[in-house]
Protein backbone atom coordinates (compact mmCIF):
# COMPACT_ATOMS: atom_id res chain seq x y z
CA UNK A 1 0.00 0.00 0.00
CA UNK A 2 1.28 3.26 -0.96
CA UNK A 3 1.44 5.93 1.55
CA UNK A 4 -0.57 8.94 1.75
CA UNK A 5 0.65 12.48 -0.05
CA UNK A 6 1.47 14.41 3.06
CA UNK A 7 -0.89 17.23 1.93
CA UNK A 8 -3.60 14.50 2.08
CA UNK A 9 -2.21 13.02 5.47
CA UNK A 10 -2.24 16.31 6.77
CA UNK A 11 -6.04 16.90 5.78
CA UNK A 12 -7.20 13.94 7.38
CA UNK A 13 -5.54 14.56 10.82
CA UNK A 14 -7.03 18.42 10.63
CA UNK A 15 -10.52 16.71 9.64
CA UNK A 16 -9.59 14.22 12.40
CA UNK A 17 -9.06 16.77 15.30
CA UNK A 18 -12.25 18.73 13.83
CA UNK A 19 -14.39 15.80 14.57
CA UNK A 20 -12.77 15.27 18.10
CA UNK A 21 -13.74 19.15 18.90
CA UNK A 22 -16.75 18.99 17.96
CA UNK A 23 -18.02 15.93 20.19
CA UNK A 24 -15.50 16.95 23.02
CA UNK A 25 -16.23 16.37 25.70
CA UNK A 26 -16.95 12.74 25.76
CA UNK A 27 -15.76 11.62 28.19
CA UNK A 28 -14.83 13.17 32.46
CA UNK A 29 -12.25 16.22 32.05
CA UNK A 30 -9.52 16.72 35.00
CA UNK A 31 -9.26 20.08 36.64
CA UNK A 32 -5.90 19.83 38.34
CA UNK A 33 -6.27 22.35 41.06
CA UNK A 34 -2.42 22.76 42.52
CA UNK A 35 -3.69 22.92 46.59
CA UNK A 36 -5.17 21.55 48.74
CA UNK A 37 -8.90 20.99 49.70
CA UNK A 38 -10.94 23.69 50.43
CA UNK A 39 -8.70 27.14 49.76
CA UNK A 40 -9.68 29.39 47.40
CA UNK A 41 -8.64 27.88 44.08
CA UNK A 42 -9.97 24.84 45.06
CA UNK A 43 -13.31 26.42 45.58
CA UNK A 44 -13.78 28.37 42.63
CA UNK A 45 -12.62 25.54 40.42
CA UNK A 46 -15.49 23.48 41.99
CA UNK A 47 -17.84 26.45 41.19
CA UNK A 48 -16.77 26.60 37.80
CA UNK A 49 -16.32 23.07 37.14
CA UNK A 50 -19.88 22.20 38.26
CA UNK A 51 -21.10 24.76 35.28
CA UNK A 52 -18.79 23.03 33.01
CA UNK A 53 -20.13 19.70 33.92
CA UNK A 54 -23.96 20.91 33.23
CA UNK A 55 -23.43 22.75 30.26
CA UNK A 56 -20.81 20.32 28.68
CA UNK A 57 -22.28 16.94 29.92
CA UNK A 58 -19.83 15.49 31.20
CA UNK A 59 -17.77 15.80 34.31
CA UNK A 60 -15.53 18.16 35.03
CA UNK A 61 -13.37 16.46 38.30
CA UNK A 62 -11.44 18.27 40.51
CA UNK A 63 -7.73 16.65 41.57
CA UNK A 64 -5.74 18.34 44.17
CA UNK A 65 -2.17 17.83 43.14
CA UNK A 66 -1.01 20.26 45.98
CA UNK A 67 3.17 20.94 46.80
CA UNK A 68 5.73 23.67 45.86
CA UNK A 69 3.90 26.34 46.12
CA UNK A 70 0.91 24.93 43.61
CA UNK A 71 3.84 24.11 41.05
CA UNK A 72 3.82 20.36 41.53
CA UNK A 73 0.16 20.07 39.93
CA UNK A 74 1.07 23.08 37.53
CA UNK A 75 3.91 20.99 35.93
CA UNK A 76 2.10 17.69 35.87
CA UNK A 77 -0.92 19.66 34.41
CA UNK A 78 1.89 21.04 31.55
CA UNK A 79 3.14 17.59 30.86
CA UNK A 80 -0.51 16.11 30.82
CA UNK A 81 -2.18 14.60 26.83
CA UNK A 82 -2.90 18.31 25.35
CA UNK A 83 -6.32 16.52 24.66
CA UNK A 84 -8.37 18.99 26.86
CA UNK A 85 -9.18 16.11 29.31
CA UNK A 86 -6.93 17.83 31.39
CA UNK A 87 -6.86 21.69 32.58
CA UNK A 88 -5.93 23.34 35.54
CA UNK A 89 -6.50 26.44 37.76
CA UNK A 90 -4.04 28.47 38.19
CA UNK A 91 -3.57 31.43 39.84
CA UNK A 92 -1.04 34.54 40.12
CA UNK A 93 1.51 32.26 42.35
CA UNK A 94 1.90 29.59 39.92
CA UNK A 95 1.55 31.57 36.83
CA UNK A 96 3.24 35.15 37.95
CA UNK A 97 5.47 34.56 40.85
CA UNK A 98 6.69 31.02 40.76
CA UNK A 99 10.06 32.08 38.31
CA UNK A 100 11.15 34.77 40.78
CA UNK A 101 10.93 31.44 44.00
CA UNK A 102 12.28 28.65 41.68
CA UNK A 103 15.14 28.71 39.75
CA UNK A 104 14.87 25.24 37.92
CA UNK A 105 11.14 25.73 37.75
CA UNK A 106 10.08 23.22 34.99
CA UNK A 107 7.68 24.92 33.19
CA UNK A 108 7.07 28.41 31.59
CA UNK A 109 4.27 30.24 32.21
CA UNK A 110 4.05 31.99 29.78
CA UNK A 111 5.28 29.19 26.81
CA UNK A 112 4.30 25.91 27.99
CA UNK A 113 0.30 26.22 28.02
CA UNK A 114 -2.81 27.20 26.51
CA UNK A 115 -4.85 30.29 28.05
CA UNK A 116 -8.48 29.66 28.60
CA UNK A 117 -9.73 32.74 30.55
CA UNK A 118 -9.61 34.42 34.02
CA UNK A 119 -12.07 32.51 36.61
CA UNK A 120 -11.74 35.74 39.18
CA UNK A 121 -9.81 38.02 40.91
CA UNK A 122 -9.77 37.97 44.36
CA UNK A 123 -8.69 41.55 46.46
CA UNK A 124 -6.42 41.14 49.21
CA UNK A 125 -6.68 41.97 52.62
CA UNK A 126 -4.21 43.53 55.63
CA UNK A 127 -5.38 41.93 58.51
CA UNK A 128 -3.93 41.37 62.10
CA UNK A 129 -5.06 39.56 65.73
CA UNK A 130 -8.24 40.92 67.05
CA UNK A 131 -5.72 42.62 70.08
CA UNK A 132 -2.98 44.19 67.59
CA UNK A 133 -1.91 47.74 69.26
CA UNK A 134 -3.07 49.48 65.99
CA UNK A 135 -6.68 51.37 65.38
CA UNK A 136 -5.87 51.79 61.89
CA UNK A 137 -3.21 50.92 58.98
CA UNK A 138 -1.09 54.00 59.64
CA UNK A 139 -0.53 52.59 63.22
CA UNK A 140 -0.01 49.25 61.64
CA UNK A 141 2.83 50.26 59.48
CA UNK A 142 4.16 52.02 62.57
CA UNK A 143 4.54 49.03 64.54
CA UNK A 144 5.91 47.26 61.55
CA UNK A 145 8.60 49.40 61.46
CA UNK A 146 9.64 49.54 65.20
CA UNK A 147 12.20 47.08 65.78
CA UNK A 148 10.63 46.49 69.52
CA UNK A 149 7.33 45.41 67.98
CA UNK A 150 8.90 42.29 66.58
CA UNK A 151 5.41 41.94 64.66
CA UNK A 152 5.26 38.49 63.15
CA UNK A 153 3.94 37.89 59.81
CA UNK A 154 2.16 34.40 58.86
CA UNK A 155 2.05 32.96 55.49
CA UNK A 156 0.49 29.75 54.17
CA UNK A 157 4.04 28.61 52.71
CA UNK A 158 6.35 29.37 49.97
CA UNK A 159 5.05 31.16 46.42
CA UNK A 160 1.33 31.17 48.64
CA UNK A 161 -0.54 34.15 47.78
CA UNK A 162 -0.18 35.50 51.52
CA UNK A 163 3.19 34.89 50.97
CA UNK A 164 3.92 36.63 47.83
CA UNK A 165 1.77 39.77 48.71
CA UNK A 166 3.32 40.09 52.29
CA UNK A 167 6.52 40.29 50.59
CA UNK A 168 5.85 43.29 48.05
CA UNK A 169 3.89 44.74 51.35
CA UNK A 170 6.93 44.38 53.59
CA UNK A 171 9.53 45.43 50.49
CA UNK A 172 7.39 48.49 49.71
CA UNK A 173 7.85 49.83 53.47
CA UNK A 174 11.37 48.36 53.80
CA UNK A 175 10.76 46.16 57.20
CA UNK A 176 12.26 42.98 57.83
CA UNK A 177 9.32 41.26 60.18
CA UNK A 178 10.04 37.42 61.74
CA UNK A 179 8.24 35.32 59.15
CA UNK A 180 6.58 32.25 60.20
CA UNK A 181 5.84 29.53 57.39
CA UNK A 182 2.91 26.93 57.70
CA UNK A 183 1.35 24.23 55.69
CA UNK A 184 -1.62 26.55 54.63
CA UNK A 185 -3.67 28.88 54.74
CA UNK A 186 -6.15 27.53 57.45
CA UNK A 187 -3.30 26.73 60.33
CA UNK A 188 -1.64 30.29 59.65
CA UNK A 189 -5.39 32.07 60.00
CA UNK A 190 -5.86 29.93 63.14
CA UNK A 191 -2.73 31.12 64.38
CA UNK A 192 -3.81 34.46 63.64
CA UNK A 193 -6.96 34.24 65.46
CA UNK A 194 -5.23 32.70 68.20
CA UNK A 195 -2.45 34.88 68.65
CA UNK A 196 -0.04 33.27 67.97
CA UNK A 197 0.76 35.20 65.36
CA UNK A 198 0.21 39.11 64.20
CA UNK A 199 -0.63 39.47 60.98
CA UNK A 200 -1.13 38.24 57.54
CA UNK A 201 -2.44 39.94 53.84
CA UNK A 202 -4.19 37.44 52.07
CA UNK A 203 -7.45 36.59 49.49
CA UNK A 204 -10.61 38.54 51.02
CA UNK A 205 -12.09 35.14 50.32
CA UNK A 206 -10.08 33.35 53.26
CA UNK A 207 -11.01 36.08 55.74
CA UNK A 208 -14.25 37.54 55.15
CA UNK A 209 -16.11 35.28 58.09
CA UNK A 210 -13.47 35.93 60.25
CA UNK A 211 -13.28 39.99 59.83
CA UNK A 212 -17.27 39.87 60.01
CA UNK A 213 -17.16 37.96 63.03
CA UNK A 214 -14.63 40.12 65.03
CA UNK A 215 -12.10 37.12 64.90
CA UNK A 216 -9.41 39.56 63.30
CA UNK A 217 -9.08 43.17 62.57
CA UNK A 218 -8.76 44.00 58.67
CA UNK A 219 -6.77 47.27 58.11
CA UNK A 220 -7.42 47.79 54.49
CA UNK A 221 -7.95 46.17 51.35
CA UNK A 222 -5.55 46.46 48.50
CA UNK A 223 -7.76 47.31 45.58
CA UNK A 224 -9.27 51.03 44.42
CA UNK A 225 -12.73 50.53 45.34
CA UNK A 226 -13.95 48.68 48.46
CA UNK A 227 -15.23 45.17 48.46
CA UNK A 228 -19.16 44.45 48.78
CA UNK A 229 -18.50 41.77 50.48
CA UNK A 230 -16.32 43.97 53.55
CA UNK A 231 -18.36 47.65 52.80
CA UNK A 232 -16.44 48.66 56.00
CA UNK A 233 -13.29 48.43 55.38
CA UNK A 234 -11.13 50.80 53.57
CA UNK A 235 -9.03 50.77 50.68
CA UNK A 236 -5.57 51.34 50.88
CA UNK A 237 -5.24 54.17 49.29
CA UNK A 238 -7.98 55.52 51.49
CA UNK A 239 -6.22 54.58 54.88
CA UNK A 240 -2.77 56.07 53.63
CA UNK A 241 -1.03 53.28 51.22
CA UNK A 242 -1.96 54.17 48.05
CA UNK A 243 0.95 52.53 46.55
CA UNK A 244 0.07 48.92 47.68
CA UNK A 245 -2.50 47.98 45.09
CA UNK A 246 -2.78 43.88 44.32
CA UNK A 247 -5.42 40.97 43.57
CA UNK A 248 -4.51 37.59 43.72
CA UNK A 249 -6.49 35.84 40.24
CA UNK A 250 -7.49 32.25 39.49
CA UNK A 251 -7.60 31.17 35.78
CA UNK A 252 -7.68 27.92 33.64
CA UNK A 253 -5.12 26.76 31.41
CA UNK A 254 -4.75 23.57 28.88
CA UNK A 255 -1.84 22.24 28.15
CA UNK A 256 0.25 23.66 25.31
CA UNK A 257 -0.73 21.98 22.29
CA UNK A 258 -4.50 21.64 23.22
CA UNK A 259 -6.28 21.72 19.48
CA UNK A 260 -7.86 25.52 19.06
CA UNK A 261 -11.22 23.79 18.90
CA UNK A 262 -11.21 22.93 22.14
CA UNK A 263 -9.47 25.73 23.52
CA UNK A 264 -12.14 27.97 22.10
CA UNK A 265 -15.28 25.41 23.27
CA UNK A 266 -13.26 25.67 27.16
CA UNK A 267 -13.13 29.44 26.79
CA UNK A 268 -17.08 30.22 25.41
CA UNK A 269 -18.18 27.80 28.43
CA UNK A 270 -15.81 29.96 30.97
CA UNK A 271 -17.45 32.90 29.77
CA UNK A 272 -20.83 31.80 29.95
CA UNK A 273 -20.17 30.36 33.13
CA UNK A 274 -19.42 33.99 34.68
CA UNK A 275 -22.28 35.56 32.87
CA UNK A 276 -24.99 32.66 34.63
CA UNK A 277 -26.88 33.98 37.81
CA UNK A 278 -25.99 31.09 39.89
CA UNK A 279 -22.31 30.89 38.88
CA UNK A 280 -21.59 35.08 39.76
CA UNK A 281 -23.62 34.89 43.18
CA UNK A 282 -21.52 32.38 44.81
CA UNK A 283 -18.60 33.78 43.12
CA UNK A 284 -19.61 37.12 44.64
CA UNK A 285 -20.80 36.23 48.09
CA UNK A 286 -16.84 34.95 48.04
CA UNK A 287 -15.67 38.58 47.52
CA UNK A 288 -14.10 37.88 44.37
CA UNK A 289 -14.33 40.18 41.33
CA UNK A 290 -15.97 38.77 38.12
CA UNK A 291 -13.49 39.97 34.83
CA UNK A 292 -15.35 41.74 32.02
CA UNK A 293 -16.17 40.44 29.15
CA UNK A 294 -12.18 41.60 27.33
CA UNK A 295 -10.94 40.00 30.41
CA UNK A 296 -12.29 36.31 29.59
CA UNK A 297 -10.62 35.85 26.75
CA UNK A 298 -7.20 33.52 26.06
CA UNK A 299 -5.53 36.70 24.49
CA UNK A 300 -6.32 38.80 27.73
CA UNK A 301 -5.08 35.87 30.31
CA UNK A 302 -1.60 35.41 28.06
CA UNK A 303 -0.97 38.96 28.82
CA UNK A 304 -1.80 38.96 32.46
CA UNK A 305 0.91 35.67 32.96
CA UNK A 306 3.40 38.34 31.28
CA UNK A 307 2.51 40.95 33.05
CA UNK A 308 2.50 39.08 36.64
CA UNK A 309 6.03 37.23 36.04
CA UNK A 310 7.24 40.91 35.04
CA UNK A 311 6.26 42.17 37.73
CA UNK A 312 7.00 40.03 40.78
CA UNK A 313 10.07 38.68 39.33
CA UNK A 314 12.17 41.24 40.45
CA UNK A 315 10.27 41.72 44.14
CA UNK A 316 10.87 37.75 44.82
CA UNK A 317 14.07 37.88 43.99
CA UNK A 318 15.44 40.73 45.57
CA UNK A 319 13.61 39.79 48.79
CA UNK A 320 16.06 38.70 51.83
CA UNK A 321 15.95 35.29 52.28
CA UNK A 322 15.40 33.40 55.26
CA UNK A 323 17.67 30.59 55.36
CA UNK A 324 17.62 27.34 57.59
CA UNK A 325 20.84 25.46 57.70
CA UNK A 326 21.43 21.92 58.72
CA UNK A 327 24.75 20.34 59.36
CA UNK A 328 25.59 16.92 57.62
CA UNK A 329 28.06 16.02 59.53
CA UNK A 330 25.26 15.90 63.16
CA UNK A 331 27.00 18.97 64.70
CA UNK A 332 24.67 21.24 65.93
CA UNK A 333 25.39 25.09 64.52
CA UNK A 334 25.12 27.66 67.01
CA UNK A 335 21.69 29.12 67.26
CA UNK A 336 23.91 32.41 67.91
CA UNK A 337 25.58 32.68 64.57
CA UNK A 338 23.90 35.56 62.57
CA UNK A 339 20.77 35.94 65.05
CA UNK A 340 19.59 32.82 64.42
CA UNK A 341 17.55 30.90 66.80
CA UNK A 342 15.96 27.26 67.53
CA UNK A 343 13.62 26.65 64.28
CA UNK A 344 10.76 24.36 63.48
CA UNK A 345 10.75 21.04 62.25
CA UNK A 346 10.17 20.67 58.59
CA UNK A 347 7.39 18.84 57.17
CA UNK A 348 7.96 19.18 53.73
CA UNK A 349 10.65 20.36 51.25
CA UNK A 350 12.50 20.42 48.14
CA UNK A 351 15.66 20.55 46.58
CA UNK A 352 16.67 23.60 43.94
CA UNK A 353 18.50 21.56 41.62
CA UNK A 354 16.94 18.17 41.08
CA UNK A 355 13.04 18.51 43.02
CA UNK A 356 13.43 15.68 44.44
CA UNK A 357 10.72 16.57 47.51
CA UNK A 358 10.62 15.09 51.19
CA UNK A 359 7.28 14.40 52.62
CA UNK A 360 5.77 13.55 56.07
CA UNK A 361 5.61 14.36 59.70
CA UNK A 362 9.40 13.12 60.08
CA UNK A 363 11.40 14.88 57.03
CA UNK A 364 12.45 12.47 54.61
CA UNK A 365 15.75 14.67 54.01
CA UNK A 366 16.73 13.03 57.38
CA UNK A 367 17.47 9.83 54.99
CA UNK A 368 21.24 10.40 54.67
CA UNK A 369 21.70 7.92 52.17
CA UNK A 370 18.92 9.10 49.82
CA UNK A 371 20.06 12.99 50.01
CA UNK A 372 23.41 12.63 50.30
CA UNK A 373 23.62 14.51 46.78
CA UNK A 374 21.82 17.52 48.20
CA UNK A 375 23.42 17.92 51.55
CA UNK A 376 27.20 17.36 50.39
CA UNK A 377 26.94 19.92 47.09
CA UNK A 378 24.80 22.39 49.73
CA UNK A 379 21.79 22.63 47.49
CA UNK A 380 19.32 25.39 48.24
CA UNK A 381 16.08 23.21 49.25
CA UNK A 382 12.61 25.36 49.68
CA UNK A 383 10.90 25.39 51.99
CA UNK A 384 7.19 24.71 51.40
CA UNK A 385 5.58 23.53 54.98
CA UNK A 386 6.89 23.90 58.44
CA UNK A 387 5.35 23.48 61.67
CA UNK A 388 5.14 26.50 63.96
CA UNK A 389 6.30 25.01 68.06
CA UNK A 390 9.16 22.12 68.88
CA UNK A 391 11.79 25.30 69.53
CA UNK A 392 14.72 23.54 70.70
CA UNK A 393 13.39 20.04 70.05
CA UNK A 394 16.24 17.76 68.03
CA UNK A 395 14.42 16.88 64.69
CA UNK A 396 13.58 13.08 64.61
CA UNK A 397 15.72 10.23 62.90
CA UNK A 398 18.87 11.96 65.18
CA UNK A 399 19.01 15.04 63.02
CA UNK A 400 20.39 17.99 64.78
CA UNK A 401 18.09 20.77 65.75
CA UNK A 402 17.36 22.79 62.49
CA UNK A 403 18.53 26.90 63.52
CA UNK A 404 17.04 29.41 60.90
CA UNK A 405 17.65 33.44 60.42
CA UNK A 406 14.44 34.52 59.60
CA UNK A 407 14.58 37.73 57.84
CA UNK A 408 11.80 38.45 55.27
CA UNK A 409 10.87 36.94 52.11
CA UNK A 410 11.27 33.66 50.23
CA UNK A 411 11.77 31.07 52.73
CA UNK A 412 14.41 28.79 51.42
CA UNK A 413 16.86 25.96 53.13
CA UNK A 414 20.25 25.24 52.79
CA UNK A 415 21.70 21.92 53.37
CA UNK A 416 25.61 21.95 54.17
CA UNK A 417 28.17 19.76 54.82
CA UNK A 418 29.53 21.48 57.55
CA UNK A 419 28.29 23.97 59.79
CA UNK A 420 30.95 26.68 58.77
CA UNK A 421 30.11 26.72 55.21
CA UNK A 422 26.54 28.16 56.51
CA UNK A 423 28.06 31.58 57.24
Amino acid sequence: MKPLPFAVATALALCAITASAQTYPNRPVTIIVPFAAGGPTDIIARIVGEYFSKALGQQFVVENVAGAGGTTGITRGAQAKPDGYTIMMGHMGTHGAAPGLYANLKYDPAKDFEPLGVAAATPILIVARKDFPAANLKEFVAKLKDPAAKAKQAHAGVGSVSHTTCTLLTSQLGVKNIVVAYRGTGPALNDVVGGQVDYMCDQIVNLVEQVKGDAIKAYAIATPERSPALPNVPTTKEAGLPEYQVSAWNALFAPKGTPKEIVAKLNETLVKALDDGATRKRLLELGSVIPDKAGRSPAALASLVTSEVARWTPILKSADAVTYIMSQSGAKPDPAAAGQRPGRQVVEAQCSKCHETSKGGAPRIGDRAAWIPHLTQGFEVTVRNAIQGHRGMPARGGLPDLTDHEIRGAIVYMFNPDPVAAK
